[in-house]
């Protein structure tokens, strides 16, 4: 299993954790709650992978759906988690309005 699914997996709420201790991060298609703590113990690893495959988040969008599109998704939703990465405002970028300049 790739250490991106992994690091995601461990960091999902699970059962029994307390609700006070976790954030939502959310793209265009998922929906996860974070353990806050599981995250930041996670922190420099997240890090480490958004840092290697920076550029590949470019082009993320141009290419066809892939598994390397999936890990990206995660790793997306990881650093948003840890505020390593802002988040897009999907409804925006999908909305028939024009975004004032």
């Amino acid at each position: 299993m790739d250490i991106v699914k992994k690091i995601f997996d461990d960091c999902r709420f699970k059962e029994g954790d307390d609700v006070k201790n976790c954030i939502v991060v959310e793209d265009l298609i998922k929906k996860v709650i974070f353990n806050l703590n599981r995250l930041q113990n996670h922190q420099a690893e997240i890090e480490k992978k958004i840092d290697e495959t920076l550029d590949d988040f470019k082009i993320f969008s141009n290419n066809k759906w892939t598994n390397e599109h999936e890990r990206k998704e995660l790793l997306y939703l990881l650093g948003v988690g840890i505020n390593k990465i802002k988040p897009t405002s999907f409804s925006k970028l999908f909305s028939n309005e024009k975004i004032a300049s």
